[in-house]
């Protein structure tokens, strides 16, 4: 088994590198409790309990539902058969390991057992952008078991019982419960107003035209918006769907679901799922009402703000790194096309960086200092990196 230090590096080291490196926010640990705040946005998490965003606020008006239990933003794994309920302690409950780098926020569980056959971890990575205001949450399922797993990353987050929801009409209409006879077809897009004679229990479930967004106007007037990567039909994990909506039994709660694709992972695989969260208040010349044009406009400006403030995996096909293994002396050469300089690190199993040196065109490094065994590498400019593992010989 991998020890802990190694999988933080692992799982570190391939989390998606911030396009623009000048708009980043710092955050703040006080405890358990670890907070982003940007503009007037601010999130919450609580490593003690399930590393659950535990609040998210535009100005003093809350957006989850707060307390214990039922409350917050959590993340499971689907399909929900495989452990029906209650919930997995471990990643659902049970405290995480959290830590602050740079401006990202980690949480790591503990090794989940849950699930008949299966053993993974949940590492759940969270920052804040200063341009948008946007939060990213890089959710990852690690399997650290000794045989494949096959499952879909679930996102649940808690909100009031109230307002207004809507997303773009996919190739399947919504399924379900009774629930669905409220959705309204407009515009090309669904809405669902929530009102308590919906009824209580229920649940239906949907797929979203892509790009795979969807928006939920709160009783504050405040449009909460959810993105993710699209997940075609096919790739919804069993009895499940890439949207799905709850409505607690006491009307407590509705639940705001979104889901990854179902995949298969071979042991000490990782399955990545990337979710951006907005929130803004809803213009007062636009209508908060099913089929608003401008409302639909309004969200597709805030949603498009990702194309400037993305998070982007960039592997830079056309850098090189030889020989390797290598002995002596390692060439290291990049694309000037990119960028004319970078920096490139080896790094030991455990993420500590043994060698740093700018490196530009064709540059060469003497590792002769290195023992001979496994490493890491990156080569790092302000927009691109790409890693590799790098064997001393």
């Amino acid at each position: 088994m991998k020890q802990i230090s190694t999988l933080l590096f692992i799982i570190s080291f391939s989390i998606l590198c911030i396009q623009n490196t000048e708009a980043q926010v710092t955050p703040v640990q006080n405890g358990d409790i670890f907070t982003l705040s940007v503009g007037d946005v601010e999130l919450a998490v609580d490593a003690s309990f399930g590393a659950r965003i535990t609040s998210f606020k535009l100005g003093d008006k809350e957006t989850l539902i707060q307390g214990r239990d039922m409350t917050g933003s959590t993340l499971w794994t689907s399909p929900q058969s495989e452990w029906n309920w209650p919930t997995l302690p471990t990643t659902d409950l049970n405290a995480y390991t959290g830590s602050i780098e740079g401006n990202k926020m980690t949480f790591m569980s503990g090794e989940e057992t849950g699930i008949k056959s299966k053993k993974f971890k949940f590492i759940k990575t969270i920052w804040a952008n200063e341009i948008d205001s946007s939060i990213s949450i890089n959710y990852a399922m690690v399997n650290t078991g000794t045989s494949s797993l096959k499952n879909a990353l679930w996102s649940v987050t808690r909100v009031q019982p109230e307002g207004l929801t809507f997303w773009a009409v996919g190739d399947k209409k919504p399924w379900g419960s009774t629930l669905t006879n409220h959705i309204e077809e407009l515009e090309n897009y669904y809405w669902l107003e929530f009102a308590k004679s919906n009824g209580t229990g229920m649940k239906f479930f949907s797929d979203i035209a892509g790009p795979s967004w969807f928006g939920h106007v709160t009783g504050d007037g405040h449009l909460f918006l959810i993105s993710g990567k699209a997940v075609a039909s096919t790739e919804f994990a069993t009895g499940e769907a890439e949207m799905e909506y709850w409505v607690d039994g006491s009307v407590g709660y509705v639940e705001l679901e979104n889901q990854s694709k179902y995949v298969t992972l071979a042991a000490g695989d990782t399955l990545h799922y990337n979710v951006v969260w907005h929130i803004r208040r809803v213009p007062a010349d636009i209508a908060i009402e099913a089929g608003n044009t401008a409302l639909i406009d309004f969200a597709k400006k805030v949603v498009a703000t990702e194309e400037q403030t993305a998070v982007h995996e960039v592997q830079l096909t056309s850098a090189k790194v030889y020989p390797n293994p290598a002995n002596q002396q390692l060439t290291v050469e990049i694309n000037t096309d990119k960028f004319t300089s970078a920096r490139f690190n080896i790094h030991d199993m455990t993420g500590r960086i043994l060698l740093s040196k700018e490196v530009s065109n064709r540059t060469q490094i003497d590792i002769s200092m290195l023992r001979n065994g496994a490493y890491f590498y990156s080569i790092v400019s302000d927009q691109y990196e790409q890693k590799g593992k790098l064997i001393k010989k």
